[in-house]
């Protein structure tokens, strides 16, 4: 579903911004890296062809770089020296794309105001950049809670979620709310289980 295709979208934004020439995927925030950065660029490709027919606005990007970062995090768990290395390496690394993204989020929204869609994305990626010097600290045993970032950050994702819900109140964004809160709890067992097993104490 686009939302050029919903008629509740287009009720929504033409009674708040009457005649206006803002194209009407620019409601709720981006759906695409916007800025020069290419491999940003890339990465928010990818992930809008994994889930950009599922999520909206930032949701797409900001679930695929949980996804690294997990899958980043498992390996920097493992005991084998070169599982963990590379680990340590693609979390550092992670931080590249989610500074670029986070840099090109425009703040300012319909009439001026304050666009939420975008304060919670950018909130949300500064808790996963956040997470990865924590992470990297609790290595060392001085955060034994490292994961809270991590937790709060894709929190972000299903807020997001939800106000679209409150907004346009359809199957389809009822699904994507149980779709993304399933992808969340799915994401924090993985880690907790990998730290759990973890040889690498």
């Amino acid at each position: 579903m686009r939302f050029e295709d919903d008629v509740l979208h287009s009720m929504f934004y033409f009674d708040f911004c009457p005649n206006s020439a803002v194209p009407l995927d620019d409601l709720g925030g981006l759906d695409q890296y916007t800025g020069v950065e290419p491999i940003t660029s890339f990465l928010s490709s990818v992930s809008e062809f994994l889930f950009g027919w599922a999520f909206h606005g930032y949701v797409p990007f900001l679930l695929f770089i949980a996804i690294l970062l997990c899958g980043a995090q498992c390996l920097f768990d493992r005991k084998n020296r070169i599982l963990h290395y590379v680990g340590m390496v693609l979390l550092i690394l992670l931080l590249y794309p989610m500074i670029f993204f986070a840099i090109q989020i425009d703040l300012v929204g319909i009439l001026g105001i304050v666009d939420a869609f975008g304060m919670i994305a950018l909130i949300s990626l500064i808790l996963f950049m956040v997470f990865v010097p924590i992470s990297l600290l609790n290595n060392f045993d001085m955060f034994k809670r490292y994961k809270i970032p991590y937790t709060s950050g894709t929190s972000g994702m299903v807020s997001i979620e939800v106000i679209y819900l409150i907004i346009y109140t359809s199957t389809f964004y009822v699904l994507s709310l149980i779709g993304i809160v399933g992808f969340c709890v799915a994401l924090w067992t993985c880690l907790k289980v990998s730290k759990r097993f973890s040889g690498n104490k």
